[in-house]
C-alpha cells in the first residue's frame, strides 16, 4: 500500500513539474530581430524591464514588459500577440475599422488593451468592456 502511495503522489509530482510554468527570463537582444525592431518603432521612449520566453514543446513565446507599465506578448516569430497599457495603446497599432468604431460608440473611452489570433482581435476599453471583432472587423460579442 505505502508503494501505491508513494507512486501516485510521484506521478502527480512529475505531472505537474511537466506542465509548470516554463518562463525563464532572457536579455532584451535574445528577443527575435523583429521584436525588437517592433518595441523600437512603436514604444520609442520605453525601455525594457524585463523579458521572457516560454520554452513551450509546441512553440516559443516571448513576454516583454515595459518601463510604464506596458506589457507585450509576442509568438516565436517576433510578431505582436497582445498588448496591454496603463494608459492606451498606440493608434498605429489599431485597425481604422476599430479605432473608428471605438469613437463612435465609446467616445470617451481608450483602448488599454488589445489582442489578435486567427479569428480575430479582441480590445479591451478604459471602461472595463471587452469587445471581441472577427477578421473583417465585426463586432463578435461585446462583455462587461
Amino acid at each position: 500500500m505505502k508503494k501505491l502511495f508513494f507512486i501516485i503522489v510521484s506521478i502527480v509530482s512529475f505531472s505537474i513539474y511537466a506542465y509548470a510554468d516554463n518562463d525563464r527570463p532572457i536579455t532584451p537582444n535574445q528577443l527575435p530581430a523583429t521584436a525588437q525592431q517592433f518595441i523600437k518603432k512603436h514604444f520609442p521612449s520605453s525601455t525594457i524591464d524585463r523579458a521572457y520566453i516560454d520554452d513551450d514543446v509546441m512553440d516559443k513565446d516571448y513576454t516583454v514588459y515595459l518601463a510604464g507599465g506596458v506589457k507585450i506578448e509576442f509568438n516565436s516569430k517576433g510578431e505582436w500577440k497582445e498588448i496591454e497599457t496603463r494608459s492606451s495603446v498606440p493608434a498605429a497599432l489599431v485597425p481604422t475599422a476599430i479605432t473608428q468604431y471605438v469613437k463612435k460608440n465609446y467616445p470617451s473611452c481608450k483602448i488599454e488593451k488589445i489582442s489578435r489570433d486567427r479569428r480575430g482581435m479582441d480590445i479591451e476599453l478604459s471602461n472595463g468592456l471587452d469587445i471581441e471583432f472577427d477578421k473583417s472587423y465585426r463586432v463578435v460579442e461585446i462583455d462587461d
